[in-house]
């Protein structure tokens, strides 16, 4: 038996490495985490969560997000506002394009996909009181935590006959959701919310609250770290047998010093004569960059990330 795990040590310890590698991956980031624990700190903020200007939903339905809405609070700590539209909105987000641009350090490109994002902050930021009263939308605080899909119908605005939409992040939303993050949500969105909004709009609920909870991190890392353990076992175990295998084989008697006296090689005469030099220069570049969900600051001043699409 001693003489079997000495053989196989190196397979079993390898094997026990990425077992625990495992298991810790699945408890700290796949695990299922329920959330919860957080303490509203904006009692100001709307109570209403769903905003169907549009008119796309049905009571029921809007009655139905709503509560889903309020379990998903819940367990994240963070506010989640629908608002569908169906209106033009190229003047109204020309009307903040000074602020924009004071609040952005001078600078605001200001396109069509950008319309929505515009009325998007400024919803949850309550910059206006055209559509509620209260403070700002943020669980913890005004204009903290929280997400805001607005869903704009309207297609005069876009020359690509384009319905445009976006989702905002603040606070904890913000730092969590990356780019690639929003577009998978919008993509998930937009893959059926022509044909079933109240879908779409579900999804959109479930994917923000999965994200905050960290299930997404399985989903898009867990299969792809199985993976790699069982090919890097693989691998190890393979160079491995190869060099027992190679050690067993039948080892050489002879060298090329064998038949020299006293196994050394006699060099008479040695001398280091420089013949050359050639020195070469090579410049050395470096480059940074930046990621992040497209940070920016509202027209109220207030820092905002997101993303947006069309369908």
């Amino acid at each position: 038996m001693k003489e079997y795990f000495k053989r196989f040590k190196v397979l079993l310890i390898l094997t026990g490495v990425t077992i625990i590698v495992f298991l810790v991956f699945l408890f700290t980031i796949g695990g299922k985490k329920e959330g919860g624990g957080y303490t509203r700190g904006n009692y100001d903020c709307p109570t209403e969560r769903v905003y169907d200007f549009a008119g796309l939903l049905s009571d029921d339905e809007e009655d139905g997000l709503r509560y889903l809405i309020a379990q998903k609070e819940d367990q994240i700590g963070c506010d989640i506002i629908i608002v569908t539209l169906n209106q033009p909105l190229r003047d109204y987000a020309l009307e903040y394009l000074d602020l924009l641009k004071r609040n952005n350090g001078g600078s605001y490109n200001l396109t069509e996909d950008k319309y929505v994002q515009v009325f998007a902050d400024n919803f949850f930021d309550n910059l206006y009181d055209e559509y509620y009263g209260g403070s700002a939308y943020g669980y913890n605080y005004p204009n903290g935590d929280g997400v805001i899909l607005v869903d704009n119908w309207d297609r005069s605005d876009s020359v690509y006959n384009y319905a445009y939409n976006w989702i905002g992040t603040s606070g904890r939303c913000q730092s969590r959701f990356s780019r690639s993050d929003i577009q998978d949500v919008i993509d998930d969105i937009n893959d059926i919310v022509n044909d079933d909004p109240y879908g779409a709009y579900v999804r959109y609920i479930n994917d923000v609250s999965d994200h905050m909870l960290g299930r997404n991190d399985f989903n898009k890392y867990g299969a792809g770290m199985i993976v790699f353990c069982i090919l890097g076992a693989i691998v190890v175990a393979l160079i491995y047998l190869a060099k027992n295998i190679a050690a067993n084989k039948g080892k050489k008697t002879t060298n090329r010093m064998t038949y020299v006296p006293s196994g050394k090689p006699q060099i008479n005469v040695a001398n280091d004569i420089l013949i050359n030099v050639h020195v070469s220069h090579h410049k050395i570049s470096s480059s940074s960059g930046g990621g992040g969900g497209g940070s920016h600051f509202s027209a109220g001043g207030h820092s905002h990330g997101g993303g947006g699409g069309h369908h």
